[in-house]
């Protein structure tokens, strides 16, 4: 393997190896408390924004949402009855999950209804790292392509209500060899690798741990814990 390359397995490899993928997302959901941040936006600022989008959506109207990295649907069958029952009863929506029993999964717990959450953050910031600078495949979907085929297609982005979600990614940066559990399966969760610490050359490793730990996607604790930004937002999109 040279220097600068990139480990074999990509997403799409990663996400094939479904025992696998689910125990890296359940990791990462358990350390970013991701589930109980969700709650909270569906619980503090959903209604505020469901009674917005109820006054400018006519009565004819369709309610488009869009879920991107649904998961299982844990997230999506609290906010869709909501949106179905506050704002609109007409409801489209599209999932973009990469792994096809999850994917499924989230199909049968809340049907063809799902929101559109997905945030610029710092976890989108290095992922976009790893397309530009380190060649990885682009094989997924982040909150940079929706913002780019918004302006693209002139689609003006009324309103962005961010979702707060923060990672302690301290355990990734042992050495390979003593990592723990946590910090093998989040590192690979956040390059949508498997066994990124083994697989990948020591510089592109270097590389990638020192974006990891920059301002653009984390923030340094007092006692020196690296923590990542990995915030959703919630996308609006009013018709003119």
């Amino acid at each position: 393997m040279s220097e600068n390359a990139v480990p074999s397995q990509t997403l799409t490899e990663y996400c094939n190896s479904l025992d696998y993928y689910n125990v890296n997302f359940d990791v990462y959901n358990r350390v970013s408390q991701r589930i109980n941040r969700f709650s909270d936006w569906i619980d503090k600022s959903l209604p505020k924004l469901a009674d917005s989008m109820e006054i400018s959506l006519p009565a004819t109207g369709t309610l488009n949402v869009l879920s991107v990295g649904a998961g299982n649907g844990t997230i999506d069958s609290r906010i869709l009855p909501h949106l179905r029952d506050k704002v609109h009863p007409n409801v489209r929506a599209i999932f973009l999950e990469p792994d096809l029993h999850t994917f499924q999964q989230c199909q049968d717990l809340v049907g063809k209804e799902s929101p559109r959450l997905q945030g610029k953050s710092g976890g989108g910031q290095f992922w976009q790292f790893l397309n530009t600078s380190l060649g990885q495949e682009k094989d997924f979907f982040t909150s940079f392509d929706l913002e780019e085929a918004c302006r693209k297609q002139n689609i003006m982005i009324s309103e962005v209500q961010p979702i707060g979600i923060y990672v302690n990614v301290s355990c990734c940066f042992d050495p390979p060899q003593e990592l723990t559990e946590d910090g093998r399966y989040l590192l690979d969760t956040i390059t949508r690798s498997v066994n990124f610490a083994q697989t990948a050359a020591a510089e592109l490793r270097k590389d990638v741990l020192r974006f990891l730990r920059s301002d653009t996607c984390s923030s340094i604790t007092a006692d020196g814990q690296v923590i990542l930004d990995g915030s959703n937002s919630a996308y609006i999109i009013r018709r003119p």
